[in-house]
């Protein structure tokens, strides 16, 4: 749309997105071209956590649906504030109950209260699945990569590729509008978050293909993610 210069549909008033993360910079886009708000929703196929953005862009999670805790490797609770696993307890699946159910999700629970007044729990920050990981070459666990995308803007869509510890192959379609300073900034801002001593591997595509149902995977790990986790 924005390529073309659509102009925004008037009559769509909000957008729900699910299924997978909302990246910031895709926020960014959808809402710019629709010229309206997205109402983040994240839950699963399992019917174990139902949690949704209000205005103020807190992800609530709704209490009367499960019990949502964030645990490390040994199904421990972490404080709030710190990133741990994603685990549900339904309170709907009464043939089949589901109880402390490991989603494979990182996440974030919030002590803030949020200031729209419906005072359930708060995540936040949604950290995506734990094979979204990239693992350094001194063995850090590395995330959310997407803000070393934000200056290159002639890239159209990008995946990771990790098949080794401190290496990563990073397949790249190139924009309308791509030049060489794109993969510049792009190496630099890598390279601070992964560390200069990171094997990277720049390979052009014509296609990124998706996996089951459709969805787009920004990272493929090929590496045993949850032993590294839990080490």
């Amino acid at each position: 749309m924005t390529e073309n210069n659509i102009p925004p549909i008037k009559s769509i008033k909000s957008i729900t997105t699910s299924s997978e993360t909302l990246l910031p910079f895709f926020r960014k886009k959808i809402e710019k071209a629709f010229d309206t708000k997205i109402y983040d929703w994240y839950g699963s196929n399992e019917r174990v956590i139902s949690a949704c953005e209000c205005d103020n862009r807190s992800i609530h999670v709704n209490s009367e649906y499960g019990i949502v805790e964030i645990v490390n490797s040994d199904g421990k609770n972490v404080p709030n504030g710190k990133p741990g696993i994603i685990i549900g307890t339904s309170f709907n699946k009464y043939a089949m109950p589901l109880i402390r159910y490991k989603l494979g999700d990182m996440a974030i629970l919030s002590n803030k209260t949020c200031s729209c007044g419906r005072g359930l729990p708060i995540i936040s920050s949604l950290e995506g699945r734990m094979d979204d990981l990239i693992v350094t070459k001194d063995g850090r666990l590395v995330g959310r990569l997407d803000e070393a995308f934000h200056e290159s803007i002639g890239i159209k869509m990008s995946q990771i590729v990790q098949e080794k510890r401190g290496a990563i192959i990073m397949k790249i379609i190139k924009g309308n509008n791509y030049s060489n300073e794109d993969l510049k900034k792009l190496d630099i801002g890598l390279k601070k978050r992964l560390g200069e001593d990171m094997n990277i591997e720049y390979k052009f595509v014509n296609e990124i293909k998706k996996v089951g149902r459709g969805k787009y995977k920004f990272v493929i790990s090929k590496l045993n993610i949850a032993k590294l986790y839990q080490d």
